[in-house]
């Protein structure tokens, strides 16, 4: 008897999935002829079930509308924009770096000062 070699003790092994690799590469994958594989047949496509509208219970209390300018700030205050010198708006970050807090609490604190030195009447309503 002679000595077999190492690929067909392999397949000989194998010899059920050698068989199906063999036969798929040689004829190609066919494809599997079922009611819902049949050519021409119309693909159905899934029903999307409605769900019904829910009522949103408000446990909370709605807050009064706020302005725009007002959104995501704390009571009291509000957002607005200034145009100031470069020089100027350095300072102001350099001492915010410097000196503990927020960079808007030394603005605030720099317009406090300056408002309470100039500030000596109300404007007219409407203007």
């Amino acid at each position: 008897m002679a000595k077999k070699s190492f690929k067909e003790n392999a397949q000989q092994s194998l010899g059920g999935l050698n068989a199906i690799i063999r036969n798929t590469t040689q004829t190609g994958l066919e494809k599997p002829e079922g009611p819902e594989l049949r050519e021409g047949a119309a693909e159905e496509k899934p029903v999307k079930k409605e769900r019904p509208q829910q009522t949103r219970s408000r446990s909370k209390p709605r807050p009064e509308a706020r302005p725009a300018s007002e959104a995501g700030c704390k009571e009291g205050e509000t957002r607005k924009t200034f145009i100031i010198q470069k020089d100027l708006a350095e300072q102001m970050l350099d001492i915010a770096y410097w000196e503990p807090g927020k960079l808007k609490d030394h603005v605030n604190a720099a317009l406090a000062a300056y408002a309470k030195k100039h500030w000596t009447k109300k404007r007219p309503k409407g203007a």
